[in-house]
Order: structure tokens, then C-alpha cells, then sequence
């Protein structure tokens, strides 16, 4: 395997590769969330197609400055009243502009009628141990978005619990240390409450308690349709903000480029190349070092 040296190509040392493995994983892992626990592969492309969230097959019909402002992260179309194009790591996703704005409009209404804490019940993420690793992690923060959503809840984060620490490791760092920006931000693209401390509790209505097992376990049944929109709809919220190495998590660690293994393995021919991952946790540490 070949890294980009100049204008040359020479050997990926193995020192580098069990990071670049493990953020190609991650990044596969993302993308595999798709999947809803109770529907079948087919239940969901079904779905897409109806929904129409895809553009299929790609159409090259955005506005030029639209598709420059895409291309960096952190940009929210949104506000300039247009939905623009989605790129991750310089490759275009094949999104239809359109019926994604209709959506993302669908679900910001939704959180701009939020009710005083007296009025408000609470689903509370807490604390730092989790059920599995981070792609289970994810489904448990998409899941428990999910919960509050069928069940007219609102997801309460506790301030540096699990959820805080597992987007910003991706997605969404916090920049020039601002975490008031950070916050509302946070809270606005999740239609979530962020939870500064546990007297802040005494004010809410009711205060859900699960843990991150059951959150995982979650199933929705009001039809994959909707299942599919609302989870497509905040997996491409955190697409638009993912990590180019810029910025502190929420430990007030640095950030790493969630592109790093593409820029790496493939240098200027990133946007372009064609490859495939195999993603095993069997093949984690001397077992893949071995394959290749």
C-alpha cells in the first residue's frame, strides 16, 4: 500500500496504517447505520426511492457558488433559503437539493415549537459508559433522536456525556474554543437541550431514564418511511460539519480529518478513485497488519 510523496508514490508505513484502517472503518460504519434493525435491506431502498432523497442517477443541476460553499464543512445551505449540494471528502454525494430541503424545513419547524421545561418530558443521555463501541454509539444517539421524536420527548445531553464526546470526535468540532456557539449550534441542529448540571432537572415535567442498551434496542414502528426520512435527515446533518482536523472536541482535545485515510492512500485522485473496504473487527490489529 502507497502514500503520495511529492510527485512520487512510496510505501504506507506501518505505523500509519492501523489509524488510517480504523478511520475508513468508522467512516463505513457511518454509512451502515442506514439500516434499520427490524427492515430489510430492500424495505429501505424501497423507501428512498419513494421518498425521493436520492438523486438517481446524479444530476448535475446545482448552482456553481452553491457547490463551492458545499465543499467546505461547517456550511449550512439552509440559510441562504436553497439547499445546496452535500460533498464528503470532495465526492459529491448524490443528494436531490429539492426534496432535501423540503425535509430539512420539516424538522427544524418541528423544533422551533418546543415547550417550557414545566410542559416538557425528557429523555436524559448521561454520563460516558456506553453499550458497544462508536458505530453502536452512533445508533444509540440516532435511536434516542428517534424516541423523542415518536413519543413527543425531548432529548436532554448532559454536559460531556457520551453523546457530546462522540460527535465532536467527528463531526461538528468546536472552533476558536467558543462552546456558547458551539452549544446552540449543537441544540439547534438536534432539536436537543443540552443539561448543564442535575438541578436543572427539578424544572422539567418528567425525566426519562434508559440506558444506552435500550436506546440501541429502540424500535420504531410508525412505518419505514418515516423511519428512513428522519434518520437520512439528521445522518446528513452530521455530514454537512464533519471533522477536517480544525478545532478541539469536547475534551478540549484536537480533532482529526475524517478524509485523512483518502488524502493518504490516494493523494489528488481522491475525489475520483474508485475502491473498496472491508471492514471486520477480526481483522483489527496483527490479523489485518498480516493480510497486508
Amino acid at each position: 500500500m502507497y502514500e503520495r510523496e511529492g510527485s512520487s508514490l512510496s510505501p504506507l508505513s506501518r505505523s500509519r496504517l492501523p489509524e488510517s484502517l480504523r478511520w475508513l472503518g468508522v467512516v463505513l460504519l457511518v454509512f451502515a447505520c442506514w439500516v434499520c434493525p427490524s427492515a430489510r435491506y430492500d424495505d429501505i431502498d424501497r423507501a428512498r426511492r419513494r421518498l425521493s432523497l436520492w438523486s438517481n442517477p446524479m444530476r448535475r443541476f446545482f448552482f456553481k457558488e452553491n457547490v463551492e460553499k458545499a465543499k467546505s464543512p461547517n456550511h449550512f445551505a439552509s440559510k441562504h433559503g436553497a439547499a445546496g449540494p452535500i460533498y464528503i471528502c470532495d465526492r459529491l454525494a448524490p443528494v436531490n437539493p429539492q426534496k432535501n430541503l423540503r425535509v430539512m424545513k420539516k424538522y427544524y419547524a418541528l423544533c422551533s415549537h418546543m415547550k417550557p421545561p414545566e410542559e416538557t418530558r425528557l429523555l436524559l443521555l448521561e454520563g460516558v459508559q456506553t453499550f458497544g463501541r462508536t458505530g453502536n454509539n452512533l445508533i444509540e444517539f440516532l435511536h434516542a433522536l428517534q424516541y423523542g421524536h415518536d413519543n413527543g420527548v425531548v432529548v436532554g445531553v448532559m454536559r460531556g456525556s457520551w453523546p457530546m464526546h462522540l460527535i465532536t470526535s467527528m463531526w461538528m468540532a468546536v472552533q476558536n474554543d467558543n462552546m456558547h456557539a458551539w452549544s446552540t449550534f449543537f441544540q439547534d441542529e438536534f432539536c436537543v437541550r443540552i443539561i448543564e448540571d442535575y438541578d436543572e432537572l427539578e424544572s422539567y415535567r418528567e425525566v426519562i431514564a434508559m440506558d444506552t442498551r435500550q436506546i440501541f434496542q429502540y424500535k420504531h414502528f410508525g412505518g419505514i418511511e418515516r423511519y428512513v426520512e428522519f434518520q437520512t435527515h439528521y445522518i446528513r446533518v452530521l455530514f454537512r460539519s464533519y471533522n477536517r482536523g480544525i478545532g478541539k472536541n469536547i475534551r478540549h482535545g484536537p480533532v482529526k480529518d475524517m478524509c485523512s485515510v483518502l488524502h493518504t492512500m490516494f493523494g489528488d485522485m481522491k475525489s475520483d478513485v474508485k475502491y473498496s473496504v472491508i471492514h471486520s473487527r477480526s481483522l483489527e490489529g496483527d490479523p489485518g497488519r498480516r493480510l497486508l
